[in-house]
């Protein structure tokens, strides 16, 4: 892709700019409603910036949620990001050997327009985050802001055998659950329905058609995890194997409602999804893509990331 086109295409799911000019916003609150949080972080999470809670205010985008609480820096008619308190895109710049730029996700999915034409609505969390991108990949679901959205509504829980684990953790998280939707064929039970869910499963019993297609998006599409035969691998930024995992949890779109998103545990054994859901805790997700056990220790996706 041309980089004039390649940088359009940004644009659009992003919010970043390269000719800024400084903008605030001032927001008038619904003290009733539960408050919108902001989070910033740098390199997928590794670095904190900023975490903090707004009240809701009608007619409250990503932007002007984040112009309330930073120094923000846009162009192209004010919609789009540039910079965040001096930290600024340098994507599409001549000269720039690793370009970085902002990205932005509501509850755990990629904003798909400019910020400023993002409405929020009460207990959303917005998370921002500035990473290097080759223009390669786009990471569309992460579980940056979980509890959220699997709290918003009781999720499905499914898994045949892996499932009342699963349940037990999601619950003292503060997530309700519901009884998984009723499919007909071969994998009843192993399909999500409508609305967002929770799936874990086990390499030693085998994981269903729709896990397998979403583990193909890969790297490109933010699916920083393979099976490779009976072994879980993660992926750094640009799709390498960095290594094995002994379990991993992070965000895919929900093959049924693709509006959706699901929360997916792998592990390689029941043993080791047990270990994993143990050691894990929701504040373990904030600010990541997602997260991986290996060698007993709890790291973060997309692996190698900020090191």
């Amino acid at each position: 892709m041309a980089l004039l086109g390649l940088l359009a295409f940004a644009l659009f799911l992003t919010g970043c700019s390269v000719d800024t000019a400084p903008t605030t916003a001032v927001l008038n609150a619904d003290s009733v409603s539960s408050p919108v949080r902001l989070l910033i972080t740098r390199d997928f999470g590794a670095q904190v910036l900023l975490d903090t809670t707004a009240p809701h205010a009608d007619g409250m985008t990503a932007m002007s949620l984040l112009a309330s609480a930073t120094e923000v820096e846009t162009g192209y008619g004010g919609g789009f990001v540039g910079a965040i308190d001096g930290l600024a895109s340098t994507f599409g710049r001549s000269g720039a050997s690793a370009p970085h730029d902002w990205f932005y996700w509501v509850d755990g999915s990629l904003g798909e327009v400019g910020a400023g034409d993002h409405a929020l609505v009460a207990g959303q969390t917005v998370w921002w985050d500035y990473h290097p991108w080759s223009g390669a990949a786009m990471i569309q679901s992460t579980l940056a802001a979980f509890p959220r959205p699997f709290s918003v509504a009781p999720v499905q829980v499914l898994g045949p055998d892996t499932a009342a684990a699963l349940r037990e953790w999601l619950a003292e998280a503060g997530v309700e659950t519901a009884l998984p939707h009723d499919h007909d064929g071969p994998d009843a039970g192993d399909v999500p329905g409508a609305g967002h869910a929770a799936a874990a499963y086990t390499l030693d019993t085998g994981l269903p058609t729709w896990v397998m297609e979403a583990l193909k998006a890969g790297a490109r599409a933010g699916i920083f995890a393979q099976v490779n035969g009976e072994r879980l691998q993660v992926l750094t930024e640009q799709g390498d194997v960095e290594g094995p995992a002994e379990a991993i949890a992070l965000a895919v779109r929900n093959p049924s409602a693709p509006d959706a998103l699901v929360l997916l545990v792998l592990a390689s054994d029941q043993a080791s999804l047990e270990a994993f859901l143990q050691q894990i805790s929701p504040g373990d997700l904030s600010g990541h893509v997602g997260v991986y056990l290996s060698d007993d220790a709890v790291q973060t996706l997309p692996a190698g990331a900020g090191s």
